[in-house]
C-alpha cells in the first residue's frame, strides 16, 4: 500500500520551520493564575498543546483547571492530570510523558516567567539559534519575596 505524501516546511537547518509545541504547566495551589496562563499564552503560529499537571492542591486549583479548560478548548489542545504526590519534578516528568509535540516547554503556574515571553524562545529555536533554549526568571521583574536568598 502506498504511503501518503507528507509535505513539511523546513527551515534551512533541516528541521520544520514551525514545529508544534507542548507546554507543561505544573500547578500546586495556583488557582488564581490558571486562566491567566492560557489567556496570556501567545499565538505561536503552530500546533499548541497545553498539559496541566496539578499536584496536591488544597485551594481549588484542580477545579479551576477544569473550568478554564472548558473555556479555552477551542484555542489549545488541552490535557489535564491530577496527582496526589507532591513535587514539581514528578509533575514535569508526567507532563512530558503525555506531551505529543516535538518541542517541550515548561511554564510555571505562578507565571514568574511571563507567558508572553514564550514567543521569543520559540522564535529563537525556529531561527536556528539553538536546539535548547533556556530562559532565566532572574532577568525579569519579580515580586519582592518571589526568590529570597538563603
Amino acid at each position: 500500500m502506498a504511503q501518503p505524501h507528507v509535505h513539511h516546511c523546513f527551515a534551512s537547518h533541516g528541521r520544520p520551520a514551525r514545529p508544534g509545541i507542548s507546554c507543561v504547566i505544573p500547578a500546586r495551589n495556583e488557582r488564581g493564575n490558571i486562566e491567566n496562563a492560557l489567556s496570556r499564552f501567545p499565538n505561536l503560529g503552530c500546533e499548541t498543546e497545553i498539559v496541566f499537571v496539578e499536584g496536591h492542591s488544597n485551594d481549588g486549583t484542580w477545579e479551576e483547571i477544569q473550568r478554564v479548560a472548558a473555556l479555552y478548548g477551542d484555542r489549545f489542545e488541552l490535557k489535564l492530570y491530577s496527582k496526589q504526590e507532591k513535587g514539581k519534578a514528578d509533575a514535569v516528568r508526567l507532563g512530558f510523558a503525555h506531551a505529543t509535540q516535538p518541542l517541550l516547554v515548561i511554564l510555571d503556574a505562578d507565571l514568574t516567567m511571563p507567558p508572553e515571553m514564550l514567543g521569543r524562545f520559540y522564535e529563537a529555536y525556529c531561527q536556528g539559534f539553538g536546539d535548547f533554549i533556556n530562559g532565566s526568571r532572574l532577568v525579569y521583574p519579580m515580586e519582592g519575596d518571589a526568590m529570597r536568598f538563603l
